[in-house]
């Protein structure tokens, strides 16, 4: 648009292109990541550890921690930066439930957090289910190394969950299913005279299986339900 036809616009257009423009022009100021702050030198070894603990202060052994780094970056089509090319390094606790992870810093990257998460499966691939995010941007910033950061899952059902389901599994036909489907998102269990029953729900990817003593006897498939 030319600058006369602009200015024969309506004052309505004019305070959107104004609007926008004054929008888009905020977006370029941001920092870059060579300028975001982060006084660390590509290549040099910066290491992130800490305690994961539950809501009420115990610490979470065995658990999963990922330290994801991404890029931080403009779309100017869509008028807003978007994270983008995010890199993983994952580790587990210990039995005092501390984790450490050692990182090769690479100046592309601008935005880091740090996720408790569980493994899960999805769609047959290796998953996680994150539980919790820490962002670590500003700890970065300040420089130095090991880096501190105390982790905390609020509400540790869900990993405690799959902490009892790992403890009942045991035949080489539970261990072959978890292997391919991950832990079922419900489980029915029943002990009788004859042995144990129990039924493997697995609803978002539409298939059940029903195991007596650790065998299968039965596989139902059904339409997966998505927002289970």
């Amino acid at each position: 648009m030319s600058t006369e036809r602009l200015l024969r616009s309506s004052p309505a257009r004019r305070a959107f292109v104004v609007l926008v423009a004054g929008f888009l022009g905020s977006l370029l100021l941001l920092p870059t990541p060579a300028e975001a702050g982060y006084p660390y030198q590509q290549g040099v070894v910066v290491e992130l550890t800490g305690v994961v603990t539950d809501g009420s202060g115990a610490p979470l052994k065995g658990i999963s921690v990922i330290f994801e780094a991404q890029r931080n970056k403009l779309n100017v089509l869509k008028l807003r930066r978007e994270q983008k090319d995010a890199y993983r390094v994952t580790t587990r606790t210990d039995q005092n439930g501390e984790y450490s992870i050692r990182w090769q810093w690479n100046p592309y990257y601008n935005a880091f957090d740090l996720l408790v998460a569980v493994p899960t499966k999805r769609t047959g691939k290796d998953d996680f289910r994150i539980l919790s995010t820490t962002a670590v941007d500003d700890k970065l910033k300040a420089g130095g190394s090991p880096v501190v950061t105390p982790l905390l899952v609020a509400d540790a059902t869900y990993f405690y969950t799959y902490l009892r389901f790992l403890s009942i599994v045991d035949s080489p036909e539970e261990k072959r299913i978890f292997e391919l489907r991950g832990q079922p998102e419900k489980l029915d269990l029943t002990r009788t005279d004859e042995g144990e029953d129990s039924t493997w729900w697995y609803f978002t990817q539409g298939r059940a299986y029903r195991f007596h003593n650790g065998e299968i006897v039965e596989q139902t498939d059904f339409d997966p339900v998505q927002d289970f």
